[in-house]
């Protein structure tokens, strides 16, 4: 299956009178002719000639084809083509005689989105509730392998961030309650095997783990409150000393040291005491 997109010039033609065809332009003329079919399939089109003469004689008699194809082609450049073929070949089932009627690449005004949204408020899909057979699962893969995602190279704007971050608060995780079958494990197991990460990687995710463990600790303007002196100090210290942290409790440099003396006189103290006490059990 061919995934590249067929941008050019085609021609609806009826088998049974060759000389009733319709000309027309697409970025994707493949899914052009599938919304063609669509709205004649559900009495729908837009062209009333082209709806008649199908009702009439059935699709099979409607014959799909591409006049010129492109690699690629703006959308005036599109137009000034699709024109100069209606002048041309002088297409009997196009209504308008001038191709300047495409809304191809003409965005909608933010009152036509706020009619549109607010006439499909309350409409159940037409899809729900169905679950799509496995042949057609599998076609939809097909379609799909190969091609780049659609936000390839993109970044959410702050303000999608954080509207995205507004829906999700307070709804648990969709994979809440969910377990990985034996099959997804076993995948995943070979998918990881002998996976090698760079320094570079390695030391993000180390430097990213401790930075989120920390975050659990009550800070301000990105500094963390010592446990013993009650002073705030730079995060970064965490990533300098790793033991600077107790049972939850941290501590500054500074108090870091004071008290690994305090635990060594501490230490030193407790093994005398221990000593005196074993020697006046001896006695």
């Amino acid at each position: 299956m061919s995934k590249e997109k067929d941008c050019g010039i085609y021609k609806i033609q009826s088998k049974c009178k060759p000389g009733k065809f319709y000309i027309g332009s697409a970025v994707d003329c493949k899914s052009r002719k599938r919304q063609h079919l669509y709205d004649l399939r559900h009495n729908k089109h837009h062209n009333r000639i082209i709806q008649n003469h199908y009702n009439k004689y059935g699709e099979g008699d409607l014959n799909f084809s591409i006049v010129e194809q492109f690699d690629f082609m703006s959308m005036e450049h599109l137009v000034e083509k699709e024109q100069y073929y209606i002048n041309t070949l002088k297409p009997t089932m196009n209504i308008n005689i001038y191709a300047t009627g495409s809304r191809l690449g003409v965005p909608h005004t933010p009152e036509s989105c706020l009619k549109m949204s607010l006439s499909h408020q309350g409409q159940v899909s037409c899809n729900k509730g169905k679950k799509a057979s496995l042949e057609t699962i599998a076609k939809l893969r097909e379609s799909h392998l190969g091609q780049p995602s659609s936000m390839k190279g993109k970044k959410h704007k702050p303000e999608s961030i954080l509207k995205m971050s507004i829906a999700r608060k307070g709804k648990p995780s969709p994979r809440k309650g969910t377990h990985l079958t034996e099959e997804q494990k076993q995948n995943l197991r070979e998918k990881n095997l002998g996976k090698k990460y760079s320094q570079e990687t390695l030391d993000k995710k180390r430097a990213t783990g401790r930075r989120n463990f920390f975050k659990r600790v009550y800070s301000i303007d990105g500094k963390k409150k010592c446990a013993y002196c009650g002073e705030y100090f730079d995060i970064n210290c965490f990533i300098k000393h790793k033991r600077t942290y107790d049972n939850l409790h941290y501590y500054c440099d500074k108090c870091r040291k004071q008290k690994k003396r305090e635990s060594k006189i501490k230490v030193k103290n407790n093994g005398g005491n221990i000593s005196t006490n074993i020697n006046k059990g001896a006695a």
